[in-house]
């Protein structure tokens, strides 16, 4: 699975849930992003403190 785009400590949390979906939902546009995709918030350090805190939310 190509996951190297995506930080340690979201794989962590996320891949034992979504498997390799992951990468799709990477590419996906989130409501709760705002309409954006995963992946575009991995473009800056504020985007992925964002990232993260959306994911703590997340219902599992």
């Amino acid at each position: 699975m190509a996951q190297s785009h995506i930080p340690k400590e979201i794989q962590i949390v996320l891949l034992p849930d979504m498997g390799e979906y992951l990468l799709t939902w990477m590419d996906l546009k989130v409501p709760a992003l705002g309409h954006e995709t995963p992946s575009d918030y991995l473009k800056t350090e504020e985007g992925i403190k964002a990232l993260k805190a959306a994911i703590l939310r997340m219902p599992r």
